[in-house]
C-alpha cells in the first residue's frame, strides 16, 4: 500500500501521525500521515529550501523539527520547525530555527540535535531545542578527533538524551553510551559491546533508559539496561564486640522480592555475608553483629532483572567494633 510520495531517509511518530522526510536537490521534502493512512497526503511540503543531503526528524511539543544538511566546500546544517497544530505538509508552517556552519547533520530524536564539527576538533555536538530555538552546543564526551565512527542519538520519554557511539578512537569499534538531561553534565560510558559489523544505528528506548540499539550489516541488537541506585547507612557507625548495629537500604528502581546482598570486604575483595529482599517502596535492612574488633567496610548490592536493570552498588560504609 503506497502511503507517500516522497522517499523516506528520515521519520518519527509525532502524536498520531508519522512525520517522513527525504532529500534531494530541491530541498528537504516532508508528508506527514496518520498511522491508520491508506494513500499518501494531497500536497508535500518542502521545510527546507536548500539541496538536501543527510536528513532528521524530531519533535517539539506535537510540533515537528526537520533538519537537512549541504555541502558545499563544507557542511551547514539547517533544522527548521512548525508547531503543534500546524499542517506538517504544508511548507508554509516551517520557519528556520538554526543554521550552523561547518557542521555536518548526524541525527534528531524528539528535541535533541545531533552534529559533528567539520573542522577544529570535529568533535560530536549536541543542542537541545526549547519551542523557539536551540540551546548552546554541547561537545559529547569522548568524541574529539574524528573518525572513523557511527552515532545514534534517542531522547526517552522522561526527556533524557542517550548517545551512542561506537569508534576506532578507543582501540576497537564498541559501542557506547553516554547520557545527559541536560547536555551539561553526561554519565559514565556505558560499553554496549562490538559494534563492529555496524554502519549505522537506531536506538529505542523508555523513560528508565532501558531498551535496544539496533545496528545494521546484519541486524545486531544492543540491549541497554538501565542502571540502579542505591542508598545504605549503618546504624550505629561504632559498636562494641558481641553487639550490633542496623544496616538499612533502597534500591532505585524499587522491585519487591528483588534480591539485596549484604557485601564486607575482605582482603580487598568483596564477599556477601547475608541476603534479604526488598519490600514494595524497595527498603531492606540488615542485622550486623561485631564478631571481631577492628573496621570493616559494608556495602549493599541489588540484584539486577535481567533485560532491564543493572545490577546495583551503594557505597561503602565503614562499621567500627571496639573491644
Amino acid at each position: 500500500m503506497r502511503v507517500g510520495s516522497v522517499g523516506v531517509a528520515a521519520a518519527a511518530l509525532i502524536g498520531s501521525h508519522i512525520v517522513f522526510s527525504a532529500g534531494g536537490p530541491g530541498g528537504a521534502a516532508v508528508e506527514s500521515i496518520p498511522v491508520t493512512a491508506t494513500g499518501p497526503p494531497s500536497t508535500t511540503a518542502v521545510a527546507i529550501k536548500k539541496e538536501s543531503f543527510d536528513n532528521a526528524v524530531g519533535s517539539h511539543k506535537g510540533g515537528a523539527l526537520i533538519g537537512s544538511d549541504f555541502l558545499g566546500t563544507d557542511y551547514t546544517s539547517y533544522v527548521a520547525y512548525a508547531p503543534s497544530g500546524k499542517d506538517f505538509n504544508s511548507s508554509a508552517s516551517y520557519h528556520t530555527v538554526g543554521t550552523f556552519a561547518h557542521e555536518q547533520l548526524i541525527g534528531m530524536s524528539g528535541d535533541a540535535l545531533l552534529t559533528v564539527q567539520t573542522t577544529g576538533k570535529q568533535a560530536l555536538l549536541l543542542r537541545l531545542f526549547n519551542g523557539s530555538k536551540f540551546g548552546a552546543a554541547h561537545v559529547v564526551p569522548g568524541t574529539k578527533g574524528g573518525g572513523p565512527e557511527v552515532f545514534a542519538v534517542d531522547q526517552d520519554p522522561s526527556g533524557t538524551v542517550h548517545v551512542f557511539s561506537s569508534r576506532a578512537a578507543v582501540k576497537g569499534y564498541d559501542l557506547l553510551e553516554v547520557s545527559t538531561s541536560t547536555g551539561a553534565h553526561w554519565s559514565h560510558p556505558t560499553n554496549l559491546g562490538s559494534g563492529l559489523p555496524t554502519n549505522a544505528f537506531a536506538g529505542a528506548l523508555d523513560a528508565n533508559g532501558t531498551g535496544l540499539v539496533l545496528g545494521t550489516a546484519p541486524p545486531w541488537g544492543h540491549p541497554v539496561l538501565a542502571p540502579q541506585s542505591v542508598s545504605f547507612s549503618l546504624k550505629p557507625s561504632t559498636i562494641t564486640k558481641g553487639h550490633t548495629a542496623t544496616g538499612t537500604g533502597k534500591g532505585s528502581t524499587a522491585a519487591k522480592g528483588r534480591t539485596v546482598e549484604l557485601q564486607v570486604k575482605k582482603s580487598g575483595l568483596w564477599d556477601t555475608v547475608a541476603t534479604t529482599t526488598e519490600d514494595s517502596a524497595g527498603t531492606f535492612s540488615f542485622t550486623i553483629k561485631g564478631a571481631s574488633t577492628g573496621t570493616f567496610d559494608y556495602r549493599a548490592v541489588v540484584a539486577d532483572l535481567p533485560g532491564y536493570l543493572q545490577f546495583g552498588y551503594s557505597a561503602a560504609q565503614p562499621l567500627k567494633v571496639t573491644s
